[in-house]
């Protein structure tokens, strides 16, 4: 077996021609190479390129450091040379792309903050006092050859081999490099043979035609700072299986054409070599807090646990483990998941907890998931509809419940060896949770999730028409936010996504937007015969007045014959607890039925006027069981004595009347004023709630019809 590390270091007695060939990549090694070593091969495969290439392509100091960062977790000694060939190929292609053909040089560059704090300058006397009359930064960073208790202080070094004698810098440069500092040695082209066995000491040496001076030394700082974050993270990266994505910025300066690369975008990706995991997804987050709109004061709460995981003073036992978002579906538990990764700058997994219990063993599952995650860590876990594996434990279910033992271990076993990593859990029924989830080290808080209130839709919504360029009044989001009522933040952009799809025929328009908030899909006025149309308007028209008499404050923001008009906003309307709030409620909805019957006569009530009847039966008889009222037997339970069945009826039908004969009582005393606003709603096609606070309704010789009590 060959020692890769004593062949790199030129320990071994084998033939220079052997060590090119080791150096330059082309001989099987069967010993894994160490970082530093991997640096080596790129420096060497960088300089045999150049020696190709000549002046068409000029790479930077550090392009070796660029392309071990670029290959991260395909990092070896094998791909290195031609992962280079391929990437400055890929420079050419995109320069030629942007139609520059006759440039004659083309340059690649990549920068990175320079710390002169942590580079220890060692340089010739006449090079030192020009640096110290020219950059402040540099000066700072000048250090005598002889003091090495200065030297060993610094992590990185900048040496001018030319100013040393070989005895001088032979010895306390392989023990800097022992001792783990970053060496940049500089020396001109024509004297570089004498310094070569320092490259095999894992000390990078710079040869180059220019003399230096301070942009040069800008440069050699660009490269020790490069190279000491590259052989930083490259273990972690490799571990982790991340893959680096540069962004290609082409700027004309002079002559030359300059690729500029940005700092590269970083992506964890599985090994493929590893294992299958098909219900888990792994993908670097798309978006942060920002793409979030709402959720406040959730993004305000998960902002703190963030800045916990960043602040170094945190210790491990301090941070919390897991988060379970819980609340009814589309309420964007799934999209704030992300979001917080985004925030945090971690993988995302996303697990199918379904899939975990469907696809094979469980227990097997989710060992393998967190061997994953042991891998990728830090990370951000997401467990999506999460009842389906956290499932309260029974004696029936034997293998959900060894499922649901070994998440607790494992969850139990991510310690600070894995990293700092957050588990997400979402679900839809918080109830059914196993309690021993949600004790502290587990999921240990919960943040509930609901459908914003009117100020808060207000709010989205007038963020929404920013983005999607609509010009709204300030009315008219109101008018919207309260057609949304209950509406989560995801339904309401989904209004403004969807009326995008009308622009070719329609223009942005406030009542586009109306009409696809109401659930209408055809812009265009339906087509209604004029009987059905006045029986309608008659209809809406009655029930809004018998909304308006007992509920004055409650608001009713659109209306229409023509098409679906929608219920008052639930948010101002008093809860059924009583008998007499029953009696209110039922009131509303058979208005329309009272409507049609007083205006136009019992012999022409609609048919669509059933389903309110059908309604308010359900609504009497089940809330006259729950609260136990009837007359005479107070306080029974009806539903456990079917003796009384027949008198529950019997009641049911007699709230439901007499809730009806008020409703005709209202319909009476506001009759000219119904049949004013039918008259409005058959010549528009809605009516908003600024158009209706005309119309005043009339409670004069107002009495009950029946005692209540």
């Amino acid at each position: 077996m060959i020692d890769a590390k004593s062949l790199l270091k030129g320990h071994s007695n084998i033939s220079p021609s052997l060590m090119e060939r080791l150096v330059s990549a082309k001989t099987a090694v069967l010993t894994p190479l160490g970082d530093k070593s991997l640096m080596q091969i790129a420096d060497k495969a960088v300089e045999d390129i150049k020696k190709h290439m000549g002046q068409s392509i000029s790479t930077p100091f550090n392009m070796a450091e660029i392309i071990v960062e670029f290959l991260a977790k395909d990092c070896s000694a094998r791909t290195i040379p031609t992962a280079l060939k391929n990437f400055l190929s890929q420079c050419e292609k995109e320069v030629y792309k942007r139609g520059y053909f006759d440039t004659p040089q083309i340059c690649i560059e990549r920068h990175v903050t320079v710390n002169w704090e942590h580079i220890g300058l060692i340089l010739s006397k006449g090079l030192q006092q020009n640096i110290m009359k020219t950059s402040e930064e540099m000066a700072s960073s000048i250090i005598e050859v002889d003091d090495y208790e200065e030297i060993s202080k610094k992590p990185l070094l900048i040496v001018d081999l030319a100013s040393l004698e070989r005895i001088e810098w032979e010895d306390w440069m392989r023990k800097c490099v022992d001792e783990h500092q970053i060496v940049v040695g500089y020396i001109k082209e024509n004297q570089c043979s004498v310094y070569k066995p320092l490259s095999l000491e894992g000390i990078k040496v710079i040869s180059d035609s220019e003399t230096l001076s301070s942009d040069v030394l800008q440069m050699l700082g660009n490269c020790a700072s490069h190279r000491a974050h590259v052989l930083k993270h490259l273990r972690d990266r490799k571990r982790r299986f991340i893959k680096a994505t540069y962004h290609k910025n082409i700027v004309e300066k002079g002559s030359s054409i300059i690729v500029e690369l940005s700092r590269p975008e970083l992506e964890t990706t599985f090994d493929p070599n590893d294992f299958d995991v098909p219900f888990m997804k792994l993908h670097q987050p798309r978006f942060d807090f920002s793409a979030v709109i709402g959720q406040e004061e959730v993004k305000a709460f998960l902002t703190k646990i963030k800045d916990q995981f960043a602040s170094k003073k945190s210790r491990e036992m301090d941070l919390p483990k897991g988060v379970i978002f819980t609340g009814p579906p589309g309420t964007g538990k799934t999209m704030l998941s992300e979001a917080m990764a985004g925030e945090m700058k971690l993988p995302f997994v996303a697990i199918n907890s379904a899939d975990i219990i469907a696809q094979g063993n469980p227990v097997s599952n989710i060992k393998r998931l967190f061997s994953v995650i042991d891998k990728i860590s830090p990370c951000l876990v997401f467990f999506d509809e999460f009842d389906s594996l956290g499932r309260a434990r029974s004696e029936n279910n034997a293998s959900h419940n060894l499922a649901v033992n070994t998440l607790l271990a494992e969850m139990d076993g991510v310690k600070s060896n894995r990293g700092r990593s957050l588990f997400l859990a979402a679900t839809n029924f918080d109830n059914v949770l196993d309690p021993a989830l949600m004790r502290a080290g587990r999921f240990e808080t919960s943040i509930e999730f609901t459908t914003p209130d009117k100020a808060k839709r207000e709010s989205a919504i007038a963020t929404y028409a920013e983005n999607f360029g609509y010009d709204l009044l300030d009315r008219e989001i109101a008018a919207l936010a309260k057609i949304a009522s209950g509406f989560t933040y995801k339904k309401m952009e989904n209004i403004f996504r969807d009326a995008e799809l009308f622009h070719a025929t329609e223009p942005k328009s406030y009542r586009t937007l109306l009409l696809l908030a109401i659930g209408v899909n055809d812009l265009n006025s339906v087509h209604i015969s004029p009987e059905r149309l006045k029986s309608k308007a008659i209809h809406e028209a009655s029930q809004f007045f018998c909304i308006k008499h007992d509920n004055s404050g409650s608001e009713i923001p659109f209306l229409s014959a023509r098409y679906n008009s929608i219920e008052p906003d639930m948010e101002t309307l008093p809860p059924i607890a009583t008998k007499a709030t029953l009696h209110k409620a039922l009131i509303p909805i058979l208005g329309g039925y009272a409507g049609e019957s007083e205006l136009l006569g019992q012999d022409k009530v609609s048919a669509s006027s059933f389903s309110d009847v059908q309604k308010a039966t359900h609504l009497a008889k089940s809330v006259l069981i729950r609260l136990g009222s009837f007359e005479g037997f107070e306080g029974i339970d009806t539903t456990q004595l079917r003796s009384f069945e027949a008198y529950v009826d019997k009641q049911t039908g007699i709230t439901v009347d007499s809730a009806l004969q008020d409703a005709k009582r209202i319909i009476r005393q506001n009759r000219s004023m119904v049949l004013k606003l039918s008259g409005l709603l058959t010549q528009h096609d809605f009516l908003l709630s600024d158009d209706l606070q005309t119309f005043e309704i009339n409670t004069s010789n107002s009495r009950n019809v029946v005692s209540l009590h």
